[in-house]
This record gives structure tokens, sequence and C-alpha cells, in this order.
């Protein structure tokens, strides 16, 4: 079984992931993703970091021009292309869903597990005034500089989605349940996911 989070900066994803994971001992995937991209492929972590960023292949291009480890591919062309790199920690994504139940935050999980029985797909957002207090304590940042994140930082989210996958990220649609974390805080939406998985058979 699978649960994919995708998430608003701020609702509480990461944290809601880790709890919900560790409650139904499940193994739990993030940023651990990049990780095992980079030792798969040799690119380094930064350069998948970065094509998050900067996924608009001629942008990235750019970004990159001079980055030492390009390298020909069964892709063609350099595999650090930011395509390349999106189908690299694809490939690792449908290997994690393979091995065992397990929740991924992130990374476009849900729709690069499409096809795959068994996934719950969940999407977390919440009001204002709650993303930004959330993320104003995390970080240690002024509530302008903590909007002014949160702004981007969405932004960026819904580019990389759009520009990867054929859905439109925080499309009700492309979710099996859609949840504002700020009614019920971390710990109630936490048990609201895991009512829904056990009723729907997903965990």
């Amino acid at each position: 079984m699978v649960i994919t989070i995708s998430r608003q900066l701020g609702s509480g994803g990461s944290e809601i992931g880790q709890k919900l994971a560790q409650n139904l001992g499940y193994d739990y995937y993030d940023k651990k993703i990049i990780e095992m991209a980079s030792a798969k492929s040799g690119i380094s972590e930064e350069m998948f970091e970065r094509a998050e960023k900067e996924h608009n292949s001629f942008l990235y291009s750019l970004a990159t021009a001079n980055y030492a480890g390009y390298t020909t591919s069964i892709f063609g062309g350099d595999i650090a292309n930011s395509d390349n790199l999106f189908i690299i920690q694809s490939n690792v994504i449908r290997e994690i869903a393979q091995k065992g139940n397990c929740v991924i935050v992130g990374r476009c999980a849900n729709q690069v597990l499409i096809e795959e029985p068994n996934v719950l797909n969940v999407f977390l957002h919440a009001n204002k005034a709650y993303r930004t207090k959330r993320v104003m304590q995390n970080l240690n940042l002024s509530q302008k500089d903590a909007e002014a994140l949160i702004k981007k930082t969405d932004k960026k989210r819904a580019s990389y989605y759009n520009f990867f996958t054929s859905g439109t990220w925080g499309d009700a649609l492309e979710y099996d349940l859609c949840l504002d974390s700020s009614i019920l805080d971390i710990d109630g939406t936490i048990e609201i996911i895991q009512t829904f998985a056990r009723k729907t058979g997903k965990a």
C-alpha cells in the first residue's frame, strides 16, 4: 500500500507524512528519494534539487552549462538534463512502491504511480494565517518573509508538477482526498487520513 502526499508549503505535509508512516508502520520517503536517485545514477543530489527549481529545459540547460558531470546516456543526449532526471527519480519512486507499504511526500508521486493499484493520493492545503504561522515558527522567518516564501514555493511546486505531468497541481480531481489541515491541525488530519485509508482498504 502506498500513500502519496502533495501539499502547500506550511500545511504540515512533511510532519503529517512522517507521523502517518510511523502510526501505520510504513516506510517514509521525502528528500530521501533524491539521495536514492543520486546513488542510482551517479549524478549529484544538487543536480536533482536544481532540476526541481529550474525544470524548464532551456533555463535548466543554461543553469547547468558548466556542470562537469554530463554524460551520454541511453536516453540520448545529456543524462543530466531535467527531463532525464525526472525519469530517473520516477523510476526510483516506482521501485519504492514495489518494495512495500510506504508514505511518499511530493515528487509528483501521485502521477508517477497513476497506473499502480492500492495507492491513496492526498492533497493538503490550509488557510494563509495557519501556513504563515507554521513557516514563521519552523524557519524562524518574519511574517513578510514567510508569506513571500509560501507564494514562491507553491508557484514552483505547481510549475514543476504541471510541467512534468499531464495534471494540474492542487486540482481536486488529481487526488482521492483533499484536506484543510488548519481545521483539525496535524493530529486530527492524520486521523482523518488513517480512517479514510482503512475505509478504502488502503491501510
